[in-house]
């Protein structure tokens, strides 16, 4: 059975950005945060968070559809990447950062 998601405001402990699950953006750096307990199925249990802007918007349905939305074809052209990615090896990438670390100033 599908509970509803009771949010409210709390005081965050520190200022830092959270990802917001309702648009998918991010909250700003501030004192408060919006937050509920979602409950999933087998008992587990996962915050939900919600930025100052969907907050204002009140428009919580139509921007959670769009993030879904994204993130579903987000999904589709992660998953067409399967077998088709040509990496550089460790030794490669490492060579250039210390191409790259070299050229930089030094103060």
């Amino acid at each position: 059975m599908m509970t509803n998601v009771k949010t409210k405001p709390r005081q965050s402990g520190m200022a830092t950005r959270r990802q917001c699950h309702v648009c998918g953006g991010r909250t700003e750096k501030r004192a408060t945060v919006c937050e509920g307990v979602q409950m999933i199925d087998g008992g587990e249990t996962r915050v939900v968070r919600i930025c100052a802007d969907c907050i204002e918007s009140r428009d919580f349905d139509k921007r959670l559809s769009a993030h879904a939305d994204a993130l579903e074809a987000e999904a589709a052209l992660t998953r067409a990447l399967i077998g088709r990615l040509s990496v550089p090896t460790v030794q490669e990438w490492r060579r250039v950062e210390a191409e790259e670390m070299a050229g930089s100033v030094n103060f």
